[in-house]
């Protein structure tokens, strides 16, 4: 995996699928991949670009599946296609012979989010019909979309269970302060040590520590006098995430020759 996330090289194990070996893991054959952004859009109609086999069955599932809604489109040239109906154009390519695993890289980058929401309504109907989806995003609403999420971090895990599973370990408490002058509190509160982060959300501010009572009483004597109010608040996936990522080492960075690395100024 290169240090941008992007995978070069390879192979990918897996459980429970045909493969050869023996054991309880085996090697997994080729596998449908939908990368970042489709390279399939030339000037070839959508029905001709994605079906190169039998015509008919390829323009029914194209036409009828709602994982493209593409009903009327087939005729359409698939170079014309805006960012969203690209992105489709590219998951009914990657699922038209029925895998047992489809890989997705940021899928949904880019697009709209009408078309964020229908990508990832067909990502939950392939889900519930056995399809094993693995999905690669830097949105924390979609990882909350995951039955099971890993947090990645530089080429190592850091996390890894479901969203109650991740939250709850974390171990993190959460403030919303409202009111007062929020990037004035914001600066006072990111310089305490009872406190992990304090970001803007709105018209809140989340603030974030490790300890309720101590961060409770940081927050108390901050926006004292101030016209703020606080209140506990749930803590949320990408209060976790910040979290994790402010703990991770870059090792990819200090790989780098003195002259190539980041002035940290």
């Amino acid at each position: 995996m290169a240090p941008n996330g992007r995978i070069q090289n390879g192979k990918i194990v897996a459980e429970g699928l045909a493969g050869g070996g023996g054991g309880g893991h085996h090697q997994v054959p080729p596998l449908p991949h939908q990368p970042q952004r489709l390279h399939l859009v030339g000037v070839e109609p959508v029905g001709a670009a994605l079906f190169e086999g039998p015509r008919q069955t390829g323009m029914q599932r194209f036409g009828q599946r709602p994982v493209v809604g593409g009903a009327g489109r087939q005729h359409q040239l698939a170079g014309t296609l805006s960012g969203g109906w690209k992105q489709r154009m590219a998951l009914a390519a990657s699922v038209m012979h029925q895998p047992q695993l489809l890989l997705l890289d940021e899928p949904t980058a880019g697009v709209d989010p009408k078309a964020r929401r229908d990508f990832w309504d067909e990502i939950h109907t392939l889900a519930a019909d056995g399809l094993t989806v693995l999905v690669s995003t830097h949105y924390m609403d979609e990882a909350e979309r995951c039955h099971r999420i890993v947090y990645i971090s530089y080429g190592t895990i850091v996390a890894r269970g479901t969203v109650p599973e991740v939250v709850a370990a974390s171990g993190l408490h959460t403030m919303i302060v409202r009111g007062g002058d929020q990037a004035h509190l914001a600066r006072a509160l990111r310089n305490l040590p009872d406190v992990e982060e304090a970001a803007a959300f709105g018209a809140d501010l989340h603030v974030v520590g490790p300890d309720r009572a101590r961060l409770e009483t940081a927050v108390a004597r901050t926006i004292a006098g101030t016209g703020a109010t606080a209140r506990p608040g749930e803590t949320s996936l990408e209060d976790v995430f910040i979290q994790l990522m402010n703990a991770s080492t870059d090792n990819f960075g200090a790989a780098l020759p003195p002259e190539e690395r980041a002035d940290p100024r």
